[in-house]
């Protein structure tokens, strides 16, 4: 039988599931890594999209192993800009299209020329354009990860 929401798996646990939501905190600083070390351009995009969408899954792990309340979580996203842009990311990348953005109007992901010092390449950056700011794409991604780490900082570890 198929395990359903609420059901416990046929054995009692995963090893997905070892090490609570501090797991899913390790992979997001994994996917970090990936971001900032991939040289080939498709590589950083590819990267960049799979950290937005784990760091924002970081949320649902908090929740899940009841160490952060939804109340507490919801507040975080509203007030952070940082979460709020990760949550557009994450879901404009999984779903196509955003219906509800955090703003009042969709991020747009823009190539930017920027002789010699390009984030992608030597004259090319990848720049985040939401609610009249302009922010690099792989500095965003970092202080994404700087606002989760600085946020679990006194959450409890959860297995």
């Amino acid at each position: 039988m198929t395990p359903y929401k609420g059901e416990q798996p046929e054995i009692g646990w995963s090893i997905h599931m070892t090490g609570g939501w501090k797991t899913q905190l390790v992979r997001v600083q994994r996917w970090h890594g990936r971001v900032l070390n991939a040289e080939n351009p498709e590589d950083r995009y590819d990267f960049l999209y799979a950290f937005f969408e784990n760091a924002f899954h970081l949320r649902d792990w908090l929740q899940d192993t009841r160490a952060v309340s939804k109340s507490e979580m919801e507040a975080f996203f509203e007030n952070t800009t940082e979460m709020g842009l990760c949550r557009d990311l994450a879901n404009a990348h999984k779903h196509y299209s955003l219906r509800s953005p955090s703003q009042p109007a969709p991020p747009s992901e823009v190539h930017e020329y920027t002789p010699g010092t390009g984030n992608l390449s030597s004259d090319i950056s990848l720049m985040i354009l939401s609610d009249g700011t302009k922010h690099d794409a792989f500095e965003l991604a970092t202080r994404i990860l700087r606002t989760w780490e600085s946020f679990v900082a006194n959450v409890p570890a959860t297995e």
